[in-house]
């Protein structure tokens, strides 16, 4: 047998053999990076159930949050400040989850769905008088979110005008 020939083979072997690795790595890379994500996913999901549970663990909290919402200028300088602070650490929570979605998802649907489950959030959380007040006046805490966090209550603003 010829060397020429020989080397041929070998040369052919170790390309594909570096071809099937390659393919391997890249199927093994988005395997990682899918379940990254939903790890992130859980643990952005995990916070915001915290952030429900303080409110379902208490009716006090309860009631001051739906004090607050309605009408800020009705809770005491106490109240005001808690409030604000659930509200804050609901935009916290907010702001990771956006991040979490906007930065690590590849997928489509996937990236729509939790955009728009995000959009309701904010309508649901912060769609009501007093929430507002206190995003406008939070709002440049949170650059990330405020102009997703904008847009979501502007179109809350315009299906209630349909309504």
């Amino acid at each position: 047998m010829n060397w020429t020939v020989v080397g041929a083979f070998s040369e052919l072997a170790a390309t594909i053999a570096v071809f099937i690795t390659l393919v391997y790595l890249s199927i093994q890379v988005r395997v990682g990076n899918k379940q990254a994500e939903l790890e992130a996913l859980r643990h952005t999901l995990d916070g915001f159930n915290q952030w429900c549970d303080l409110i379902v663990g208490s009716k006090q909290v309860a009631s001051l949050l739906n004090r607050g919402r309605e009408n800020l200028d009705a809770l005491d300088l106490d109240e005001r400040t808690q409030f604000e602070h659930l509200q804050i650490r609901f935009l916290n929570t907010l702001e990771g989850w956006y991040r979490q979605v906007e930065q690590t998802s590849r997928d489509h649907d996937y990236q729509s769905t939790q955009l728009a489950n995000i959009e309701t959030a904010v309508q649901e959380w912060l769609g009501h008088p007093g929430a507002q007040q206190v995003w406008q006046h939070y709002r440049l805490g949170f650059p990330l979110v405020a102009e997703f966090v904008d847009q979501a209550l502007a179109k809350l603003v315009v299906d209630e005008g349909q309504s």
